[in-house]
């Protein structure tokens, strides 16, 4: 697998991402993991391309299940 640190700077622009949003609209932004990382019955990994932003209370409200185009 891909070393971690190899990628720390575009995990960190997630983040950056999340707080800019948050700021900007007035609402808590959130990093997600798209594949969760304890999935039941997947897991993902922490690294740029398993990443969004969305606002908290959707990530909240998605639960740690996998994408629904992957059932």
């Amino acid at each position: 697998f891909p070393s971690h640190e190899k990628h720390k700077h575009d995990i960190a622009q997630y983040y950056a991402m999340a707080k800019a949003l948050t700021l900007i609209y007035g609402i808590k932004y959130e990093v997600d993991h798209i594949w969760p990382l304890s999935g039941t019955s997947t897991s993902g990994l922490h690294l740029p391309w398993n990443l969004s932003v969305m606002p908290r209370y959707f990530n909240r409200s998605k639960g740690n299940k996998a994408p629904e185009y992957a059932n």
